[in-house]
């Protein structure tokens, strides 16, 4: 009963059955390509507020963009009771070749790396000349070595670019 209160105090991963439903919900919109970093957490009973990013084409405007968000947090809402407080967005490179290949490119090389669960956010800038991607990586391997390899991997596979690395926890 101590440790039930504990966790709850001091938080704890969110039901894996949950999330999963979450995601599903928010997956079905057209514009949606993905989902990711769901955070929920518990204020009470039936007191859920969560953030999640989602990905989509970077030719949304921002009124598309709160369109859709809001149209998340209402569906959200309504199938699982939990309210979404924030929407992130990723946007994703549309109709450029030689984003999409460096994309595949960097995908493949990261997720080759022990530990890596996932890549997502991945976007390429041109014009600036920056490269943006997140990357969960296992509980289980020095999550601080892996991330300045994949860093410099890519770093020196790109040098033109700047190469900018975010290391997430797989929490949902």
């Amino acid at each position: 009963m101590i440790l039930d209160a504990v966790n709850e105090m001091l938080g704890m991963r969110a039901e894996g059955e949950l999330t999963s439903e979450i995601k599903k919900t928010i997956a079905q919109f057209p514009q949606v390509h993905g989902v990711y970093d769901l955070f929920i957490n518990n204020y009470g009973p039936d007191t859920n507020i969560a953030s999640v990013h989602v990905e989509v084409d970077e030719t949304l405007s921002a009124r598309e963009i709160d369109t859709l968000s809001r149209k998340i947090q209402g569906a959200v809402f309504k199938t699982h009771g939990v309210i979404i407080d924030t929407v992130g967005i990723y946007s994703v490179n549309v109709g450029d070749g030689e984003a999409a290949q460096i994309r595949q490119d960097v995908l493949n090389r990261v997720m080759s790396h022990e530990g890596v669960l996932q890549v997502h956010g991945f976007y390429v800038d041109m014009e600036a000349m920056a490269m943006t991607f997140d990357i969960i990586l296992d509980f289980a391997v020095d999550r601080k070595a892996v991330y300045g390899h994949i860093l410099e991997e890519i770093s020196s596979l790109y040098p033109e670019y700047r190469v900018h690395v975010t290391l997430y926890s797989d929490i949902s």
